[in-house]
């Protein structure tokens, strides 16, 4: 009986091929991650410059000569650059997040869910709620 316990409990932890596995797939979700969170804080950016030179250019044009002709012509080059950014960073952010999403769902399938800790990232086992692995955000 003793035996028995003893092979479910060694079966049960994870080989060293599945926890270089899983730590590889950590990782990937993790760059993915980042990611995602580089491309919506670019599409973020972009959306705030665009509301500040709409503002400043509707501004100017519903008062007579409140700045003067450099800026105005600064501040429709900083909204056409801002536009063109959002339109470049839009289909970016999808991909990433598709990307990150199928990253996530192959762990979902495997019985892992992903945790936020402190300033590790946990990636811990449903079935158990067993920690597998952890790394540094």
């Amino acid at each position: 009986m003793t035996q028995t316990s003893q092979r479910v409990a060694l079966s049960d932890g994870p080989t060293s091929i599945q926890y270089t596995l899983l730590t590889k797939r950590l990782q990937y979700w993790k760059k993915a991650e980042y990611g995602l969170r580089r491309c919506q804080l670019f599409k973020l950016l972009s959306f705030s410059m665009i509301t500040l030179s709409l503002t400043a250019i509707t501004f100017n044009a519903l008062t007579p000569q409140s700045i003067p002709a450099l800026a105005f012509s600064a501040l429709c080059i900083v909204l056409m650059v801002s536009i063109v950014t959002l339109m470049w960073v839009t289909p970016l952010t999808n991909l990433n997040l598709t990307h990150r999403n199928e990253l996530s769902k192959k762990l979902y399938e495997e019985d892992f869910y992903i945790e936020f800790s402190d300033s590790k990232i946990l990636l811990i086992n449903r079935c158990n709620s067993r920690i597998y692995c952890q790394m540094e955000r």
